[in-house]
């Protein structure tokens, strides 16, 4: 049984390092962000604008999302970061594809611009409360806790390397960055997908209480057995003998 607890407790870990890996892609923005001036004709401080915007609901989504991963648990968390980073990823490569620089109105795209990288935000910071509920909770009696928590916080902060590495590496030579967009819906998508499915938060209460059933097992195994009556029957006896000595 411990064996099992241990192989479920270390394929969690592993689908929340992953889901670290794929979430922290909001400072991405600076790779591709450029490309709104160019192609929407976005100005500098609109640019700047749907990046600040995106960063508030990221921050700001914190609490509600630290509060649900304890209580519903991580799966529904994570998952929901999956479908967040896909929408906003997916809607941001379609807004670069299908957008026409020379509207009239093309100043409004700004609005759209940022509830699509918002969502990007958000789903990032969903990924990081539920990782990071499910991995305090599961080491929270081991040695190794601080080395548990460091790990993925090491993979959301690479994060943004790793998948920059990838964009010079396969999508440098795009005219817009609509195509590295999508593959990062789809890398987001799937990876919290994949990731949702493996992850286990233990409760406090079931561990206490398997804590108490071993210690309670062991302390059968170890109680020696102990011949005579039970105290129910001693005092009675105890009580028939002064009825006794009374009459005499």
């Amino acid at each position: 049984m411990e064996a099992r607890e241990r192989y479920t407790r270390t394929l969690s870990y592993a689908a929340i390092c992953l889901s670290m890996l794929c979430g922290g892609t909001t400072s991405l923005f600076a790779t591709y962000g450029s490309s709104f001036s160019e192609v929407l004709g976005f100005t500098q401080y609109e640019t700047n604008l749907v990046a600040s915007l995106g960063d508030y609901a990221h921050y700001m989504s914190a609490p509600l999302f630290g509060y649900l991963a304890l209580r519903t648990g991580p799966t529904r968390v994570i998952q929901a970061a999956g479908v967040l980073m896909f929408l906003g990823y997916l809607g941001l490569s379609q807004a670069l594809t299908r957008l026409d620089k020379a509207h009239a109105q093309a100043h409004h795209y700004v609005a759209t611009m940022s509830v699509l990288f918002a969502l990007v935000g958000v789903g990032s910071k969903a990924a990081y409360m539920a990782a990071m509920a499910t991995a305090a909770s599961n080491f929270r009696q081991s040695r190794h806790a601080g080395v548990a928590l460091g790990v993925p916080l090491s993979l959301y902060g690479l994060s943004t390397f790793v998948f920059s590495s990838v964009k010079a590496r396969w999508f440098e030579e795009d005219a817009t960055p609509a195509r590295y967009l999508a593959f990062m819906a789809g890398v987001s998508g799937v990876a919290h997908l994949v990731a949702s499915r493996f992850v286990v938060l233990e409760s406090a209460q079931a561990a206490k209480g398997a804590a108490r059933k071993r210690g309670a097992s062991a302390g059968d195994e170890q109680k020696p057995e102990v011949a005579g009556e039970p105290r129910s029957g001693r005092r009675r006896m105890t009580v028939a003998q002064a009825r006794d000595s009374s009459e005499d």
